[in-house]
């Protein structure tokens, strides 16, 4: 996710970029992001990188069709969206304090702001469509503890690394009307901004 004010002002690679394949783009935003390790923190980067993870998510791109199912339930439902962010958050972090990369329903129910029922159906709905593992604990059979699945794990890393290989690109082409009105639904990562940008109706961009 990589929007540093140095990428923003970039100009070298626009010629190459677009001979890259999605997956090699998505490495090399990666690959800027570990080498440079800043993030710009501005308010409009933050929304658009909130308006991206929300509408790619649900995107009917060809790039994003295997992956949208993984992560459909968690966006469309009430606390959906907090439950997958604490479960990878666990999953990224746990494991490297020696802990088990999961929560328990008494951790989960404390912080996620949705009534118990509420929260125990989200989680039988996810578990039911192999998007969560209900584990019993070690200690205590009765204690049981919620964890993602790979796929989940997966689909997820692919989202943040279409933002990555599409971000930085869309805040360097796109005027500022057409920041006003891009629709990440219709977003492919796969083409490079300023020929996506051609597409957005003239009368929702920035007159000059």
């Amino acid at each position: 996710m990589h929007v540093s004010g140095s990428a923003l002002n970039r100009t070298d690679s626009r010629s190459t970029s677009k001979t890259l394949t999605p997956l090699a783009r998505e490495n090399r935003a990666n690959e800027r992001l570990s080498v440079q390790g800043q993030l710009n923190f501005s308010p409009q980067n933050i929304v658009h990188c909130i308006l991206f993870i929300l509408e790619y998510s649900s995107s009917s791109s060809v790039l994003w069709e295997k992956e949208r199912h993984w992560l459909n339930l968690f966006f469309a439902r009430s606390g959906g969206l907090h439950l997958l962010l604490m479960l990878l958050n666990a999953y990224y972090n746990k494991p490297l304090a020696g802990r088990s990369p999961g929560w328990v329903f008494r951790g989960l129910c404390g912080r996620i702001s949705i009534s118990e029922r509420a929260l125990r159906m989200l989680l039988n709905d996810a578990v039911a469509e192999g998007l969560v593992i209900c584990e019993q604990g070690k200690r205590d059979r009765r204690c049981r503890r919620y964890r993602l699945t790979p796929a989940v794990v997966n689909a997820w890393e692919r989202l943040i690394g279409a933002l990555g290989s599409s971000l930085s690109e869309v805040l360097t082409e796109f005027d500022a009307g057409a920041l006003a009105n891009v629709d990440y639904r219709e977003w492919n990562p796969a083409i490079p901004a300023a020929l996506q940008k051609r597409v957005i109706s003239p009368t929702r961009r920035k007159r000059s």
